[in-house]
C-alpha cells in the first residue's frame, strides 16, 4: 500500500502540482492543495486503481482547488466590497447598498456550487468567462450555461425582496 502510495506521488506530483497551480495561481495555495490531495489519496489508496490513478488525481486535484477558491471568495469581503463601490457618500445610498449586499449576501449563501462561484467571480470580481473557466476547471461553454443558471437562481432567490 505504502509503495503504492510512493509510486502514484512520484509519478503524478508534477502533473497534480501544475494542474493546482494553473487553477489557484499561486504557488503557496497550489502547495497546500496538493498536501490535500496527497492525504485524500493516503486515506482511499485501495480504492484507487492503477489504470485510473491518473484520472483520479485529477479530479481530487480539481475538486480541492475549487475548494480553495470558494473560501478565497469570503461573502465578508462581498459585503464591504459592495457598499464601498457603490456608496457616494450620500448616507441614505449607503444605507441602500448595506441593505442590498445583506439580501445579495444571503440568497448567495443558500445558492449550491458551482453557481455561488460563478455569480461571485462573474459579478462581483468581474472576471471574464475564459478566467473563471480556468480557475473551476470547466469549459466556457460550461461557464456560460453554469452563468446563466445561476443568474436564474439567483433572480428567483431575490424575487419579492424590495431593492
Amino acid at each position: 500500500m505504502e509503495f503504492q502510495y510512493r509510486t502514484y506521488v512520484n509519478q503524478y506530483q508534477r502533473l497534480v502540482y501544475s494542474k493546482a497551480l494553473h487553477m489557484l495561481g499561486n504557488s503557496t495555495e497550489a502547495e497546500d492543495a496538493c498536501q490535500e490531495v496527497y492525504e485524500r489519496l493516503w486515506k482511499h489508496i485501495s480504492k484507487v486503481e492503477d489504470h485510473h490513478a491518473k484520472a483520479w488525481l485529477l479530479h481530487v486535484t480539481r475538486n480541492v482547488c475549487i475548494d480553495l477558491l470558494r473560501k478565497r471568495t469570503d461573502t465578508q469581503a462581498l459585503d464591504e466590497e459592495l457598499v464601498c463601490e457603490r456608496s457616494d457618500g450620500n448616507p441614505s445610498n449607503a444605507l441602500a447598498n448595506s441593505q442590498l449586499s445583506h439580501w445579495l449576501t444571503h440568497a448567495l449563501s443558500k445558492m449550491k456550487e458551482p453557481y455561488k462561484s460563478l455569480i461571485q467571480m462573474a459579478e462581483i470580481q468581474q472576471q471574464s468567462v475564459k478566467t473563471i473557466a480556468q480557475h473551476l476547471g470547466l469549459s466556457e461553454n460550461q461557464v456560460k450555461v453554469y452563468s446563466h443558471r445561476a443568474r436564474q437562481q439567483l433572480r428567483a432567490l431575490l424575487q419579492g425582496v424590495d431593492l
